[in-house]
C-alpha cells in the first residue's frame, strides 16, 4: 500500500492564541507546520515547497476575495484545503469552496475531530494511521 506523505503542512494566519493551539496540534502529527500571515508573502515561503495540506484561518491577513481560491489552488495544486473560521459569511464560503476545500468550520470543531477530518482528507483509517506512526518514530 502507498504511504501517504503528509509531512508539511502550511496554515496562512496570523500566530494568534487560536492559530498556535492548530500549530501545536498540527505539529503532533507532520513532520514540519509553516504559519504565515499572508498568502502572497513570498519572503516566508521557500520556492517549491511542496504543502500536503494548507489551512485557511480567519486571522489571515488576505481576506478571501472571488479570486482567492483560483490563486490558492495555482500555488499549491496538490494540497488538501481546510478553512477554520469562527464566523462562516456566504463570501467566505464560496470563495474558499473554489479553492476546492474539504473542510470549512470552526477552530473548535477541528479541534475535538481532526483524525476523522485528515482521515476522509487523506484515507483509509489503517494508512493514515501508519502514516502518523511513521512520523512519529522520524521525530523521537
Amino acid at each position: 500500500m502507498q504511504n501517504l506523505k503528509l509531512d508539511t503542512v502550511l496554515v496562512l494566519g496570523k500566530r494568534n492564541k487560536k492559530v498556535k493551539e492548530l500549530e501545536r496540534i498540527l505539529a503532533e502529527h507532520f513532520l514540519e507546520v509553516k504559519v504565515t500571515s499572508k498568502l502572497t508573502n513570498s519572503s516566508e515561503l521557500n520556492p517549491g515547497m511542496h504543502f500536503n495540506l494548507v489551512v485557511v484561518t480567519d486571522s489571515l491577513e488576505d481576506k478571501p476575495d472571488r479570486d482567492f481560491g483560483v490563486n490558492l489552488r495555482r500555488l499549491f495544486p496538490q494540497a488538501k484545503v481546510l478553512g477554520l473560521f469562527d464566523k462562516i459569511n456566504p463570501e467566505i464560503e464560496t470563495n474558499m469552496r473554489n479553492a476546492g476545500l474539504i473542510f470549512l468550520g470552526s477552530y473548535d470543531h477541528f479541534s475535538k475531530h481532526f483524525p476523522d477530518i485528515l482521515l476522509s482528507a487523506f484515507g483509509s483509517r489503517e494508512r493514515l494511521q501508519k502514516h502518523l506512526d511513521s512520523i512519529t518514530k522520524r521525530k523521537h
